[in-house]
């Protein structure tokens, strides 16, 4: 295994664990821990972690992903252009998927009133906004619901959405 690609899993164990241990990365990449330690230097250089005493933690794991209230308070003249646009593009009869982001909102709020269209969403938002309009056929996706970003996700889910196609 080259380096680069070393470096880029225990990246992504990192962002998973929140932090690594030299001597069990050792173990997992059968490589010496001085091996390791080059890597995690190399990592801390570019700023993507801390090294500590014997490993490594996530940099700013408090500046994670912003929460839904946050995301509705940015960009909002660009989302709602975009909504706009993604609006027209919207035939009677179609099917479409509203996922979780702010932006998609807006492609609600640009619905003309009157064309007649299904919807699938995992936003709690996306069920609030739409349940009273008549003409709008809805379906809701079950999950785990995370609260930050107000969606049902997870492992069910992502079942139901494999089996449409919209």
């Amino acid at each position: 295994m080259l380096a680069i690609e070393r470096r880029q899993e225990i990246m992504e164990i990192i962002r998973r664990d929140k932090s690594v241990r030299v001597n069990s990365l050792a173990v997992m990449f059968n490589v010496a821990e001085e091996t390791i330690r080059r890597d995690l230097d190399k990592l801390d250089k570019e700023g993507k972690v801390q090294k500590t005493y014997g490993g490594a933690v996530l940099l700013n794991i408090v500046s994670e992903d912003p929460s839904f209230v946050d995301r509705l308070k940015v960009n909002i003249e660009a989302k709602k252009s975009m909504g706009e646009k993604a609006a027209s593009l919207i035939k009677d009869g179609e099917t479409i998927f509203i996922d979780m982001s702010t932006t998609a909102l807006e492609v609600i709020k640009a619905v003309p009133s009157n064309i007649n269209i299904t919807v699938i969403t995992n936003s709690l938002e996306a069920i609030i906004k739409l349940r009273m309009k008549k003409n709008i056929k809805l379906i809701t996706i079950g999950g785990t619901f995370d609260k930050s970003n107000q969606f049902m996700g997870g492992t069910m889910a992502n079942r139901f959405i494999d089996h449409y196609y919209v």
